[in-house]
């Protein structure tokens, strides 16, 4: 009989999936993580990891990857991938790994999401991730989804813009987030292994306007605050321009603008602080 129970991580050389494989080791489950570079987790030695390499985008590889696996957690969507679409990654890629674990009989599916989507409707990545989620919901298999109002990596654009001597936020700056570590939220994902939870709103344990985020940068790297604004609604309509150019930026580029005209907190959970994160950046900066 099998002893430790065995997850897939599925876009583990990711952010948040190296802080899952780090969680999940700790925590004796055996990792079966699926990357397309294994260097990338060559500093992860450990015999409770598997790495498999895989390209997601061909079935064939993902065929058999669910075989003697118990958990599924996955993250993947587009990051730097060019030539593919949102719905080919965001859902496609997903949705086959979805039938995968349901064929192989996987007891639970942890997928992460966007908190509050109704705010992005129409955006295309949103669009497959939620399209995902209902296929999710309706597949019969026992899933959680995770909704971050936004990871600490994503918020480390204000502490790289601040280095480079001034931050700029769409809009007027007042609006609020409680974005969350890697490390909080992978404890999270973990802890809803056995839990019948089918969907889970989080944030960080502090609640920061944009304007507070751009000013513990500068705080941090001791440098006198310079923040520029830029106005809603023209940012909007020059964003309009771009999409037939390349659908890819002006995702991105609406997720962000969207997200700053509105106050996007998920219920506090974790410990790091952003402080602590921002510190962690400045340390590295000055070793480099």
């Amino acid at each position: 009989m099998k002893e430790e129970k065995t997850i897939l991580i599925a876009g583990a050389t990711g952010y948040l999936g190296r802080h899952i494989v780090q969680a999940a080791v700790k925590r004796g489950l055996q990792v079966k993580a699926v990357v397309r570079n294994p260097a990338k987790l060559a500093d992860m030695d450990s015999k409770q990891i598997e790495i498999v390499k895989a390209q997601l985008t061909e079935p064939r590889e993902i065929a058999g990857l669910c075989v003697d696996v118990e958990y599924l957690f996955t993250s993947v969507g587009i990051t730097r991938q060019k030539g593919f679409s949102y719905e080919e990654i965001d859902y496609g890629v997903n949705h086959q790994m979805l039938e995968e674990a349901r064929r192989a009989g996987v007891e639970k599916f942890i997928y992460v999401a966007v908190l509050n989507p109704h705010l992005f409707k129409g955006n295309p990545m949103v669009e497959a991730k939620e399209k995902f989620c209902r296929k999710l919901a309706r597949s019969g298999l026992p899933y959680t989804i995770l909704r971050p109002d936004g990871f600490f990596n994503d918020i480390a654009e204000f502490f790289h813009m601040a280095q480079r001597g001034r931050v700029y936020l769409p809009g007027n700056g007042h609006n609020r987030l409680n974005p969350i570590s890697g490390e909080d939220l992978a404890e999270l994902a973990l802890d809803k292994l056995e839990s019948d939870e089918n969907e889970v709103p989080v944030g960080g344990p502090e609640v920061f306007s944009a304007e507070q985020i751009a000013a513990l940068a500068f705080e941090v790297l001791g440098k006198k605050p310079r923040i520029t604004h830029i106005p809603y609604h023209p940012a909007k309509a020059l964003l309009s321009l771009l999409r037939p150019f390349s659908t890819r930026l002006y995702t991105i580029g609406d997720f962000i603008l969207r997200g700053a005209h509105y106050d996007m907190i998920g219920p506090r959970y974790g410990r790091i602080t952003l402080r602590q994160f921002f510190t962690e950046l400045n340390r590295q900066k000055k070793n480099l």
